[in-house]
């Protein structure tokens, strides 16, 4: 039986080796479906190297969106609204839905 996509975004652009951690799960097989920046330059950029991504219009649409697998890094600072929003699987790391 074929594993579930995972669908991901991708919620702030200020650090680039967030280049490389898209690579990675697009090469593995993941789908990327939007993303959010508030600076307009990283967002362009962005835009420009993934054009598959939706450009969302608030952190909280990519949040309440259900159909976004949930990875969540520990200590950041976007965790405690992914928690409200994902609940108990995005306090424990990765999930799939």
């Amino acid at each position: 039986m074929a594993q579930p996509t995972i669908r991901f975004s991708v919620i702030g652009l200020n650090h680039n080796h967030i280049y490389s951690q898209v690579n990675l799960l697009l090469r593995a097989g993941a789908e990327l479906a939007d993303f959010f920046a508030l600076e307009p330059d990283l967002a362009a950029d962005f835009a420009r190297a993934y054009p598959q991504a939706r450009p969302a219009d608030s952190a909280e649409e990519i949040l309440e969106d259900p159909s976004i697998s949930a990875d969540r890094q520990r200590g950041h600072p976007l965790r405690p609204r992914a928690a409200r929003h994902c609940g108990d699987a995005a306090r424990q790391g990765f999930h799939e839905r």
